[in-house]
């Protein structure tokens, strides 16, 4: 198995689910991830296991914490911007049962 290079990267945003100051909407919070990045439209079964169609596909060193509920955004090299919620998580782990790499499609 080839490694993939990691050039790319997303922007994950996650509600907390507290409640910002005198009113205030949710809070929120940001990391970024790296990444490889491929743009190609794909027939995936979502975590209901209902076909859908994902158009991008994120390749990640690691388990890395990305949920169901977060919103990743992509900026690619043309500057074209996808902001999408996660259709299918898929951790791929090793010969040794360690997470080697996580899977997300959009």
């Amino acid at each position: 198995m080839s490694f993939p290079v990691m050039k790319q990267e997303i922007t994950v945003t996650r509600k907390t689910g507290e409640k910002g100051g005198w009113g205030g909407g949710e809070v929120t919070e940001q990391f970024t991830v790296k990444c490889r990045a491929d743009e190609v439209m794909r027939k995936v079964q979502n975590q209901f296991g209902e076909e859908v169609i994902s158009t991008v596909e994120f390749i990640m060193k690691g388990l890395v914490d990305i949920r169901y509920s977060d919103t990743i955004t992509y900026t690619n090299e043309l500057g074209n911007t996808i902001e999408r919620k996660p259709v299918r998580i898929e951790p791929l782990r090793w010969f040794d049962g360690k997470p080697k790499y996580t899977i997300v499609y959009v």
